[in-house]
């Protein structure tokens, strides 16, 4: 049972770790857009940067997973985070609505009005494989968010999670060819 228990403080410490590099790069990248640099939302003028609605979903789903680690017995810490994942939820919904169809609002325009061009590219946009992981993903997080979840809830979180993995892995091929 030691070794067990030593290997889940070794998965949560890496859980952190990883939580506290996105929550940094998040930053920088807001921190960018807010200040007209984008140098700051890609960390290298060959990158495209982050878009704005990028970083802050990316922001929200850090700081629910941080307040169910600080206080993951208080009830109402565990609605407002599930009222925080449904809410970034239902944005990636509209800006992938918005992409595919041209219809409801534009979110991104409204976060920042005038994106810079990197080359023909137009900046500010969240790519499509981006908003697919956040839609796999936020789901992930919220049926861990059921106060005990089963086998069953925490099986398909864990599968969804691989195939946000899995796609991840293919978006970050794709940013640095």
């Amino acid at each position: 049972m030691g070794k067990e228990i030593e290997i889940q403080i070794k998965f949560e410490r890496s859980g952190a770790i990883f939580m506290l590099f996105v929550c940094t790069i998040s930053l920088l990248a807001i921190t960018g857009w807010l200040f007209n640099q984008p140098i700051l939302a890609s960390l290298s003028p060959q990158y495209i940067p982050m878009a704005p609605a990028t970083a802050l979903i990316f922001l929200g789903v850090c700081g629910s997973w941080f307040l169910l680690k600080v206080s993951p017995a208080r009830h109402w810490i565990r609605i407002l985070v599930q009222a925080g994942l449904a809410g970034m939820l239902i944005i990636v919904l509209i800006l992938a609505l918005n992409y595919f169809t041209g219809l409801g609002p534009d979110l991104e325009q409204l976060l920042y009005p005038d994106p810079a061009l990197f080359g023909i590219i137009l900046t500010g946009h969240m790519s499509p494989l981006t908003a697919l992981g956040f839609l796999l993903a936020i789901p992930a997080s919220l049926l861990l968010t059921i106060r005990q979840p089963g086998k069953r809830i925490r099986t398909a979180a864990a599968g969804l999670s691989l195939v946000v993995f899995i796609l991840s892995g293919l978006n970050i091929f794709g940013y640095l060819y």
